[in-house]
């Protein structure tokens, strides 16, 4: 089940989006239920409600980007080396990321396939690890538009699988 909160998305506020599976009742997540976060953009970790959806154990996948919103001063805005101390004070599973470094490295110049490459990182984690990695592959496979966005999300998953065995 997928489900989507959008908070006023347009003019610089959250979207949380939830992927589930198993015995699923309702697209949103209870809170300290979710086994993983993805987080996208460093401050997206501050919004509320969106830490407390992690449940003990959980792991919180960490893109270190940082898009300052058009609303925010540069001054006001969490660095990113603050965010992580905070959440290692809290003693959480946190695995960082540079999506877009990483995406540039292998050919994307734009950063669009970031989100793929922590997908692949995704699917090496308990319990998203348990669900096959041709399901993986042939969804994203599925979805991709063209022969050579097929071609790059390819490469740009396996990338993200591959920096769980690092």
């Amino acid at each position: 089940v997928k489900g989507d909160t959008h908070g006023m998305a347009q003019l610089g506020g959250p979207v949380i989006s939830t992927f589930s599976c198993g015995d699923i009742y309702a697209p949103t997540l209870a809170p300290h239920s979710a086994d993983v976060l993805v987080v996208m953009e460093s401050g997206e970790i501050l919004r509320p409600g969106f830490l407390e959806l992690l449940k003990e154990g959980g792991t919180i996948l960490f893109n270190l980007f940082k898009a300052l919103p058009i609303t925010a001063k540069k001054e006001d805005y969490p660095d990113i080396e603050e965010i992580l101390k905070k959440l290692k004070i809290m003693n959480l599973n946190v695995i960082t990321v540079d999506a877009y470094g990483i995406v540039e490295e292998l050919g994307d110049k734009s950063g669009k396939t970031s989100n793929v490459l922590m997908l692949g990182l995704l699917s090496t984690i308990a319990p998203f690890d348990r669900i096959p990695f041709e399901t993986w592959l042939g969804a994203l496979m599925r979805i991709s538009p063209s022969e050579s966005a097929r071609w790059m999300n390819h490469k740009i998953f396996i990338a993200g699988r591959d920096l769980k065995r690092k």
